[in-house]
């Protein structure tokens, strides 16, 4: 509003307002020190406060929500994320296959989905500095830290023979993802699945729905949950059968 009550309507462009937003977090400083110091010239410190940052701040729980309990907004979406998903995988892919004599080979793509999903699961492992690595002491000969022995075990891999953290993440059709953790990486994908109780958390979201969809995940995963699935490496029966 301005001084007459009229409401006034500003045109802030979503990039600059998110980098004004983001350095009054970083920096804590009020809006008049932002304009006159950081975004000289930009707009007054009304502007930005009454329109554009009031906005986003008002709007971050929506905006910033990014557990997995932010599927929830996308439940009703899932049947549209399925038929995204299974468009692109009947799509045919054509590759190079030798670029001198510019020949190519098109590799025919699925019939169908075999799974009835919405999205990807994954975990990642960050790499971290070893914990407590320093010494003791600030003097020469200082013995190591006494939590190091526990602290060095609690992030060791020994799958990827490392120390880090790791991240269950959910990979949504529409570019969205939400995660669980960090955790250690001591522990396996399926020890922070349970942990996130994500499996449980899908099937209590659908619950009213006609249709379940799940989450696809890699090999780890197979272990016959209800909204988790996973395809699994098999031999070839006929191959098999040829050798015996």
């Amino acid at each position: 509003m301005n001084q007459r009550g009229v409401p006034c309507v500003y045109n802030l462009h979503p990039e600059e307002l998110f980098l004004y937003f983001m350095t009054r977090m970083k920096t804590g400083n009020d809006h008049t020190i932002m304009c006159d110091d950081i975004f000289v010239g930009a707009r007054s410190a009304g502007h930005w406060h009454g329109d554009g940052y009031c906005f986003i701040l008002t709007n971050a729980t929506r905006i910033l929500l990014i557990g997995h309990q932010g599927l929830l907004r996308f439940v009703d979406d899932f049947p549209r994320f399925y038929n995204a998903i299974q468009q692109k995988v009947q799509q045919s892919y054509v590759h190079d296959e030798d670029e001198h004599n510019n020949t190519h080979e098109e590799t025919s793509g699925l019939a169908f989905l075999p799974f009835d999903i919405f999205g990807f699961i994954d975990c990642s492992i960050d790499r971290i500095n070893r914990p407590f690595s320093g010494p003791a002491g600030d003097y020469e000969g200082a013995g190591r830290k006494p939590e190091y022995p526990a602290a060095q075990r609690a992030f060791y891999t020994g799958f990827k023979k490392l120390h880090g953290i790791k991240v269950e993440t959910v990979f949504l059709p529409n570019g969205i993802s939400t995660i669980f953790g960090p955790v250690s990486a001591r522990r396996s994908d399926i020890p922070v699945l349970q942990m996130s109780n994500l499996n449980e958390f899908l099937v209590r979201i659908q619950i009213h729905n006609q249709h379940e969809y799940s989450a696809l995940g890699d090999s780890a995963y197979h272990v016959n949950l209800r909204c988790i699935c996973s395809y699994f490496k098999c031999y070839d029966v006929c191959r098999a059968t040829t050798f015996d």
